[in-house]
């Protein structure tokens, strides 16, 4: 079944808050020393109700809500709202501030006196998992641009995990995600390659954890253990529910190591493998929800894009007109990607039905002739919706311009 960007986003953001609260329960205790979890429910150190989460979704909001709000990436305004979660409560699942790690304590105090936004400390002694907890809405906002990605996840971290071990997991895990957001199986998520960029991660990148058990991982909050839990939870399970549960069923930082294999397993699996009973208590679901939409449509306005199928050839004629004219752009493939209904309707709206079918495709001839005769407005969105390889191609609707199929001169006259 093809999963969409929206229901992958929605489930990313909305996974690491599940995993949040799920592990939340069991956060501080050893491992083996309480009964497994096999649902959400209440309770842990901080009596939280069920579906209530800890300081890992608080300060992901707030990384959300700056992001939304600021029309560049702003650190100042990032730690002022962290700053104000800690000393206020908001954006607490309680009415106060609960639960807040060493280094971020550090840094609130160390940007309250010096007003720096960025942590001084580099040593790998301070790699904790701060950063790596609240990574998705970063992904979320820049998801578009891969350089960009890596970019924002290394300042983001920064500002309270500015190690080489902090900073490598965030850009990492985001590399992961984005892949997922491009359609590829779990097996093709973890490429050797990436051991050339990733020095603190090698035995990760190498895949190493597909063949440890239990006793192997570590579970204490160290981000490059926290990471490895993750993906080691997410390799061994085959849906979101199990995978979460495996994770914090770990004990010690059970609640960042599951909203962290929360991220990664929403985004695969998407919104609709999250339990209904667990979506259903979470809290301030609405309010993530409406976070991540926003961040979802929220683009870079340089970046063109471009909306066809990667081996057509019309397709490729158009990719490579945008590239020798050293226009940025990104290629929005149906086939992996997904086809939203709204761009179907904006795509109508602009062509018209009857030009949006590609007649002349291989599709076309093989659609049943009832089909072909019965076609009109009313039922052409549907078939196109169905048959996204049926649509006429490249497509970009954006920033005024309105192009269908490569024409160079029309090109031409729409970048000028």
């Amino acid at each position: 079944m093809m999963i969409n960007i929206e229901e992958r986003a929605l489930g990313g953001f909305l996974g690491l808050a599940c995993g949040d609260a799920l592990g939340s329960v069991v956060e501080f205790c050893p491992r083996g020393s309480f009964r497994p979890l096999t649902d959400m429910r209440s309770g842990g150190k901080f009596r939280l109700p069920k579906g209530h989460w800890t300081d890992d979704t608080s300060m992901a909001i707030c990384l959300a809500e700056s992001l939304v709000a600021k029309p560049e990436f702003d650190p100042l305004d990032q730690m002022n709202r962290y700053y104000e979660w800690a000393d206020t409560g908001k954006n607490s699942s309680l009415p106060h501030t609960f639960g807040i790690g060493k280094q971020v304590a550090f840094m609130l105090g160390e940007f309250k006196r010096t007003g720096n936004p960025y942590t001084p400390r580099t040593d790998a002694k301070y790699s904790g998992n701060g950063s790596l907890m609240r990574l998705m809405p970063v992904i979320l906002r820049y998801h578009q641009n891969h350089e960009n990605v890596l970019k924002y996840a290394e300042l983001s971290s920064k500002t309270t995990h500015a190690t080489s071990e902090a900073i490598q997991s965030c850009q990492y895990f985001s590399t992961l995600i984005l892949r997922i957001f491009q359609g590829l199986p779990k097996e093709q998520l973890f490429q050797d390659k990436d051991a050339l960029t990733f020095d603190k991660l090698t035995h990760i990148c190498l895949g190493e954890f597909k063949n440890k058990k239990s006793d192997d991982v570590g579970s204490i909050g160290y981000v490059v253990d926290s990471l490895e839990v993750a993906l080691w939870a997410f390799w061994h399970t085959d849906n979101f529910k199990d995978a979460v549960l495996m994770a914090a069923n770990l004990g010690d930082d059970a609640d960042t190591n599951a909203s962290i294999c929360g991220q990664i397993a929403g985004a695969y699996y998407g919104v609709k493998d999250i339990p209904d009973s667990w979506l259903e208590c979470l809290y301030r679901k609405n309010d993530i929800e409406k976070l991540t939409l926003e961040l979802l449509k929220m683009r870079d306005e340089n970046i063109i894009t471009v909306y066809g199928i990667k081996n057509c050839d019309t397709v490729k004629k158009a990719l490579k007109w945008l590239a020798d004219h050293n226009i940025e752009h990104k290629l929005h493939d149906y086939r992996v990607d997904g086809l939203d209904s709204n761009f179907l309707v904006q795509a109508e709206a602009q062509f018209g039905w009857d030009v949006l079918v590609n007649k002349r495709s291989t599709t076309w001839r093989n659609l049943d002739e009832q089909v072909k005769n019965s076609l009109d407005k009313a039922t052409a969105l549907s078939v196109l919706a169905e048959n996204p390889t049926l649509i006429k191609r490249p497509i970009i609707l954006q920033d005024g311009k309105v192009l269908i199929g490569f024409n160079e001169k029309e090109y031409q006259a729409a970048f000028a």
